[in-house]
């Protein structure tokens, strides 16, 4: 992997796999500086499953400065309450994410001015306590739920979309984000893509 450090901020090269993206996006060790369109278009999908906005201050010159946590932060315990007047039977049955099981943090800045976005580690934030793997099982990242739209579209049933995901994500240097890509899941893509209408193809099963 290829980069240009400039004193303590480090450039990227443009050559990147989308794994050694993720891996720069998902442990920020020091300052990225990267094109603020390539970032947003080939950058930030990649993570975005990974961190959720903190906070947000916009600065008078047009620049955006963002926080972001990990998602795992959680900051809030799930509700556990009963919902009035709706019997136990008829609840839906959930799980329950325990909360503030990682801490790490990011700030992204978005240098308008000069079409960059700045990415650093945020202040004594400590580093990630559990894998990828662990972020992917709790939500996808927008790449990942984009090929999986791109497919859903198509005639074809959420198993068979499984497997060709799977196989574009391999061939993309994306296999990591879908290595544990469950039916389920796609079947839930598909869904808000067509609608009830194809509900008799969904299946609830593991691949």
């Amino acid at each position: 992997m290829e980069i240009i450090e400039t004193s303590t901020t480090v450039r990227p090269a443009a050559n990147l796999t989308p794994d050694e993206k993720w891996g720069l996006l998902f442990d920020v060790t020091c300052s990225l500086e990267i094109p603020m369109e390539d970032f947003d278009e080939n950058w930030w999908p990649l993570v975005s499953n990974i961190w959720t906005q903190w906070n947000l201050y916009k600065q008078a010159n047009g620049n955006v400065r963002k926080d972001f946590a990990c998602r795992l932060t959680k900051h809030w315990e799930s509700s556990s309450r009963q919902k009035e007047n709706v019997s136990i039977e008829k609840c839906r049955i959930t799980k329950t994410r325990p909360s503030k099981l990682c801490h790490a943090k990011i700030r992204v800045l978005w240098l308008i001015s000069l079409e960059i976005v700045r990415i650093e580690h945020y202040k004594d934030s400590p580093n990630h306590t559990h894998t990828v793997l662990d972020s992917d099982r709790i939500k996808r990242s927008q790449a990942v739920r984009i090929l999986v739209e791109n497919e859903a579209v198509k005639n074809y049933s959420p198993p068979a979309i499984t497997v060709t995901v799977r196989e574009y994500a391999t061939e993309l240097d994306l296999g990591t984000s879908v290595s544990e890509l469950k039916r389920k899941e796609v079947s839930n893509i598909k869904y808000k893509v067509h609608g009830p209408m194809e509900s008799h193809l969904f299946c609830n099963s593991d691949l």
